[in-house]
């Protein structure tokens, strides 16, 4: 993971959306967010989300989601309210590390006041990314226990 800031500050009242999330995304991947496409300019979160998946199958990837009292071990999205605006008008994402806040993506770095859905990225085929086969059991172990509501220890 690197830590890769947001360019784009969310201002309801100017009608700009915040590119949070694609700065998250971006550091998960280990990009500069401008390798990206700019999601949030679409507007309809709907489309932005359909959008977003496209571009990562496209990349062999997925955002698998999660139930915030489930915690992913590793490195991983985490999206929610934030003290700088109405939930009501967005929420905010950083990079957490189990349960803990390692990145947040805008300059206040004041994170979220509560955790609404975790997120994490998955490769579509783990042997393309040169996982063996040890490390390929240890995440069909992972992702069946998270299918199965049991969080990883």
């Amino acid at each position: 993971m690197i830590k890769v800031d947001q360019t784009r500050m969310h201002d309801p009242e100017a009608g700009v959306i915040g590119n949070c999330w694609r700065a998250v995304v971006a550091s998960l991947l280990e990009c500069k967010i401008d390798d990206m496409p700019a999601f949030e300019e679409v507007g309809d979160h709907k489309e932005m989300m359909r959008q977003a998946r496209r571009w990562l199958v496209g990349r062999g990837l997925v955002l698998m989601g999660q139930k915030p009292h489930r915690v992913f071990p590793g490195f991983h999205m985490a999206c929610g309210p934030c003290d700088r605006w109405d939930p009501e008008d967005a929420i905010h994402c950083c990079v957490y590390l189990g349960r803990k806040m390692v990145h947040d993506p805008n300059p206040a770095r004041t994170g979220l006041t509560e955790v609404w859905e975790r997120r994490i990225v998955v490769p579509l085929n783990p042997g393309v990314v040169g996982i063996n086969s040890t490390g390929l059991q240890s995440m069909v172990t992972l992702l069946q226990s998270i299918a199965n509501g049991k969080e990883p220890g």
